[in-house]
């Protein structure tokens, strides 16, 4: 698989139903747009096909010594048989399967720091002890039904992403993360900069030259 193409339907299979895969084609006919909350177009299914192959390429480079970033993904809304909140195929839950086959991980550790509950992540892998799911996410945000993660990190408005290790520590859950063999994917698309009513960023806030 080269940077310039998407993952083999095989891949896409691991996550999601081949008849949400179907509707996605640009061939295929009739109401596409379901949850996405966007309209349908063959360049969005042509995106969303080359963001897995991203996150797969990115996930297959990781070392013990390195870190990879893919910049383009991270649709954490994304379920196995529809898409929701602008988000088509599960790039991560792909790229996770995909290492899975291949022997590279045993188990893996979703970490979704977006304001919105990563439901998608929680719904697909919500009967697999091989990937643990963590979601700190604004509780009174989208999506309206959040399924429970492995750790759910609900956060009220106005809550100071500082005061989150207060939920680690001595926890059962953070014992239980210890104990497995962790390769991190981190998605990061909304940034929960602070909890606030609009999900924006404080005023102080300025981007990193």
């Amino acid at each position: 698989m080269s940077s310039q193409t998407g993952p083999a339907d095989g891949d896409l299979l691991r996550v999601h139903t081949l008849e949400w895969i179907t509707k996605l084609r640009p061939h295929a006919h009739g109401q596409r747009r379901l949850k996405l909350e966007i309209p349908y177009s063959p360049e969005l299914a042509e995106a969303v096909w080359l963001a897995a192959g991203g996150t797969i390429l990115a996930g297959s480079a990781c070392s013990p010594r390195w870190l990879r970033q893919q910049s383009h993904g991270g649709f954490h809304h994304a379920h196995a048989n529809h898409g929701e909140g602008f988000c088509a195929l599960h790039d991560v839950a792909i790229a996770i399967r995909r290492l899975q086959a291949d022997g590279l991980i045993k188990k893996a550790m979703v970490v979704d720091t977006d304001v919105h509950h990563g439901n998608g992540t929680a719904h697909i892998f919500r009967n697999d002890d091989s990937v643990f799911t963590l979601s700190i996410h604004q509780e009174q945000n989208y999506p309206a039904y959040k399924p429970p993660s492995n750790l759910d990190l609900a956060l009220e408005d106005a809550s100071k992403t500082r005061n989150i290790s207060r939920y680690f520590t001595g926890s059962r859950s953070s014992r239980s993360m210890n104990s497995i063999p962790i390769f991190f994917f981190m998605l990061a698309g909304d940034p929960l900069f602070f909890c606030s009513k609009t999900s924006s960023a404080p005023p102080s806030y300025k981007v990193p030259a």
